[in-house]
């Protein structure tokens, strides 16, 4: 097989053209909506340092999955689950320095310096699952699931042996 020559390459169409900015219009409409409500943004931006600190811990995050992906193997393709591994731990140790009852309002600065962005970025450091065998609520994602219950955004679901229960965000037994 000979070099690549730009002759094999169909010219886009006009209707593809077309295609490519409906499903970009498509893209960006449901980026809005997985933006976290308005109040889990203005709980944050109440509180500053709060936002720094979320910001430090993205950063945090994301130094160590670049510095997991890169030392994994030589080319950069090691197995990815090193690399979160590396990054769940990076997150788990920056919120170590906080006392717990103050972790919540980190979480929402770190969700809020993400949406509150005109470039936005990942909020993958805050939906973090627990290490394999470790208790559930410890999880970086239960913390954050609880802080936003805690502003009153997010319902409770309890499961019973009848199924699941919904408490709507707000309610007493939601808390």
């Amino acid at each position: 097989i000979g070099p690549l020559t730009t002759d094999l390459i169909p010219p886009v169409s006009s209707a593809g053209i077309r295609d490519i900015a409906a499903m970009q219009g498509q893209r960006d409409a449901l980026a809005v909506q997985a933006r976290p409500p308005q109040g889990v943004l203005d709980a944050a931006l109440a509180d500053p340092e709060a936002v720094q600190l979320g910001a430090g811990l993205n950063k945090a995050y994301a130094a160590a999955l670049r510095l997991g992906k890169l030392t994994s193997h030589p080319a950069g393709e090691g197995p990815p689950d090193q690399a979160l591994a590396r990054a769940r731990q990076a997150v788990e140790d920056y919120l170590a320095h906080f006392p717990p009852a103050g972790r919540g309002r980190i979480l929402l600065g770190a969700l809020a310096r993400v949406y509150g962005q005109a470039d936005g970025g990942s909020d993958a450091a805050v939906w973090l699952a627990g290490e394999r065998g470790a208790p559930a609520g410890d999880a970086v994602a239960q913390q954050t699931m609880a802080a936003l219950r805690a502003v009153g955004v997010l319902d409770a679901l309890v499961v019973t042996v009848e199924g699941v229960v919904v408490y709507p965000a707000g309610t007493a037994a939601a808390a």
